[in-house]
C-alpha cells in the first residue's frame, strides 16, 4: 500500500524588522516610559504570534526580532504573519516587514532568512513577507497582487558569465523571468518591467536590451497603445533551456 510522504521538517527563522525604529527611540517628543511601553506591547504582538507558532523568541535589538520554529508550523500561517505586521503598524505607525528561511539547520535558516529579509525591505516599502527556502528560491511579498517565485542564486556558469557581461544580477533576470511567466501572453515590455520591479522606464529598457545583445531574451515585436503614443518593443526573455552555450565553452 502506499504512504504518503510528509513534508520534510525543516528549521523555520522568522525575522521581523520594524521599519526607521529610530525615530520611535529618539523622538524627544515622547518620554521614556511612552517609548518602552510602546515596545514593550510590540514584543507582546511578536510573542502571542511566536506562542501561535510554537516558536522560541528573541529580540535582537534596534527594532529587529527573531522567531525559531520549524516549517510545518510556520506554512499555513502567513496570514496570521501578514495581520501580526499590521498590528505592529497601527501600534508604532511605523511598517514592518518579515523574512521566513528554511534550512536543515538553524544556521542555514537564518541565512535564508535574512536574505528574506533583505528582499522585503528593498521592495516598495509596504509592510510585507518575503520566504527564502532552501532551494535557492524566493516568494513574495505574500498574499499580494504582485506575489513572484523566483531564484536568487544560480549554478549555470554559462548563464553567470552572461550576466555578468550584461551587467545584470542574477535576482533581476530571474525576477523578470517570473514576471513574464506570470503574463498570459509570456511577454514582457519595459513598461512592466518598471512597474513591477520599481525602477524606470529607461533603465528597464537599457536592462532588456543588454539581455537581448547576450542572448538572453529577444525583441518580438512592438505594441502601440494608443494613436499617440510612441511603440513600445515587446520582449521575451529566454527560460534556461533555451540558453545555448557559447561556442568554446
Amino acid at each position: 500500500m502506499n504512504q504518503e510522504t510528509s513534508p520534510k521538517l525543516l528549521v523555520a527563522i522568522q525575522i521581523i524588522q520594524v521599519a526607521n525604529y529610530n525615530r520611535l527611540v529618539n523622538n524627544e517628543d515622547k518620554l521614556f516610559y511612552d517609548i518602552y511601553r510602546l515596545y514593550l506591547k510590540t514584543q507582546d504582538l511578536i510573542l502571542n504570534y511566536a506562542h501561535a507558532t510554537f516558536g522560541t523568541f528573541v529580540s535582537i535589538g534596534n527594532g529587529r526580532f527573531m522567531i525559531f520554529s520549524t516549517n510545518d508550523q510556520v506554512v499555513n500561517r502567513t496570514r496570521d504573519a501578514a495581520l501580526l505586521l499590521e498590528h505592529i503598524r497601527d501600534l508604532t505607525q511605523l511598517n514592518a516587514y518579515m523574512g521566513i528561511g528554511y534550512g536543515q539547520t538553524a544556521m542555514e535558516a537564518e541565512r535564508h532568512a535574512r536574505i528574506a529579509i533583505n528582499h522585503a525591505e528593498a521592495s516598495s516599502g509596504n509592510a510585507c513577507i518575503y520566504i527564502a527556502d532552501e532551494h535557492g528560491t524566493v516568494d513574495g511579498p505574500l498574499h499580494q497582487a504582485d506575489q513572484l517565485h523566483y531564484r536568487y542564486r544560480t549554478e549555470n556558469p554559462d548563464l553567470v558569465a552572461r550576466l555578468s557581461h550584461a551587467g545584470v544580477n542574477v535576482v533581476t533576470f530571474e525576477k523578470m523571468l517570473a514576471l513574464q511567466n506570470a503574463c498570459s501572453d509570456q511577454l514582457i515590455t519595459a513598461a512592466l518591467v518598471a512597474n513591477a520591479l520599481g525602477m524606470t522606464s529607461r533603465n528597464a529598457r537599457k536592462i532588456l536590451s543588454s539581455l537581448s545583445g547576450c542572448g538572453l531574451a529577444e525583441s518580438v515585436g512592438t505594441e502601440t497603445l494608443s494613436a499617440k503614443g510612441r511603440p513600445r518593443q515587446v520582449f521575451r526573455i529566454k527560460s534556461y533551456g533555451e540558453i545555448e552555450p557559447k561556442a568554446g565553452s
